[in-house]
């Protein structure tokens, strides 16, 4: 196998070895989700998700566009150069086990994140991941990377990926069910919703389970 098409390498959001360690909040197994055409790990108990870094900003760019990715890693850059070097969270690595190192992303809305500086892979709660994809999307409208007809055209286009089915279908770990009251699924941020079309948390095209 290439280093390229090794999980973990920089092509891939999948940031483990073949065999990774159980889920750092509930201690269950970790199994491998495609979304958004993107590779990482995630738990069927906590839906937590775990991705390298590399992973995660090409997610942040599945979720908006090309130019929100220096905005990503500029704000991941200062949020772990903030973060306190003693503050470390009871969790574990899944790659190395080692101790997560706890930090803060963004500010409206904040996203409490667990970082691994030895394997430079990230732990998401559930729901963090469409706090820091809001996040990036926020600061590049701020700062013009991304304007608000960019950002109309984006949710049109993640309604779908360009084969046609389902976002995250053929991921091992499966969505969560959906209830009778919302029938419509975010492809962003894996929630539930009426209504439809659009995510109120991510305003993102959604489909109809």
């Amino acid at each position: 196998m290439s280093d390229d098409a090794r999980p973990g390498s920089p092509r891939s959001g999948s940031p483990g070895p073949d065999s990774p360690g159980p889920c750092p909040v509930c201690k269950r197994e970790l199994s491998e989700v495609l979304q958004l055409g993107q590779e990482f790990l995630g738990c069927h108990e906590c839906r937590g998700v775990f991705f390298c870094e590399d992973g995660l900003a090409n997610y942040v760019v599945a979720s908006t566009l090309p130019s929100v990715e220096p905005v990503f890693r500029r704000l991941l850059d200062q949020a772990l150069a903030a973060a306190p070097r003693q503050t470390t969270s009871i969790r574990a690595c899944p790659l190395c086990a080692g101790k997560l190192q706890r930090f803060g992303f963004g500010e409206r809305p904040l996203a409490i994140l667990d970082h691994c500086p030895n394997d430079r892979a990230v732990w998401l709660d559930e729901g963090d991941l469409s706090k820091v994809v809001r996040v990036c999307r926020t600061e590049a409208l701020v700062t013009g990377a991304m304007d608000d007809a960019d950002g109309d055209g984006v949710a049109d286009a993640l309604e779908g990926p360009e084969d046609g089915a389902a976002p995250g279908e053929g991921a091992r770990v499966s969505a969560p069910p959906a209830k009778d009251d919302a029938p419509w699924a975010c492809p962003n941020c894996g929630g539930f919703f009426a209504g439809g079309p659009k995510c109120p948390d991510c305003n993102v095209v959604g489909y109809q389970r």
